[in-house]
């Protein structure tokens, strides 16, 4: 049994934002509810695409996967702007019930049995060589925190 779910979350570390190329301004992950989460950081990693050299420029979207254990294999991939503030589901506020609707969210849905596969493959293996590898855009395994790190938040501005 895990001690906790296989859910983890990449968002930039107030070093990874210090170190790299971002826009401050689409980072809002406010204090207070930063500070109302704290325990939300075990699951928290930086933002790393050594890969694609692309490790000091986070893009501004929104991924969702379902990636095996071993970091090899990938069940569905979600691209979108979507996200989980209240404003990107139509509340300005958690206290309001009002739902006020300002823009629409758009993402594109990758399953594997509209390829013809069981599963994506997304690192190279011995029987896969020859194979194309689905292009995700940050590395693998992901990087934890290091102990000290928070997450970028508005008030680091």
């Amino acid at each position: 049994m895990y001690p906790y779910a296989l859910f983890k979350f990449i968002f930039p570390s107030v070093k990874n934002v210090d170190e790299g190329i971002f826009e401050r301004i689409t980072l809002q992950y406010d204090e207070n509810l930063y500070e109302m989460q704290k325990w939300f950081q075990r699951y928290m990693h930086q933002w790393k695409a050594e890969r694609l050299n692309r490790s000091k420029a986070m893009p501004h979207i929104k991924t969702y996967a379902r990636v095996s254990p071993c970091y090899k294999k990938m069940a569905y991939f979600l691209l979108t702007s979507a996200n989980f503030s209240y404003g990107g589901w139509g509340r300005t506020h958690p206290n309001n019930p009002g739902f006020h609707i300002r823009s629409y969210e758009a993402g594109v849905l990758f399953l594997p049995k509209f390829f013809d596969e069981e599963y994506f493959e997304i690192a190279e293996s011995d029987e896969n060589k020859n194979d194309m590898l689905f292009p995700v855009m940050y590395d693998f395994p992901l990087t934890p925190y290091e102990p000290g790190d928070e997450p970028f938040t508005r008030s680091n501005e």
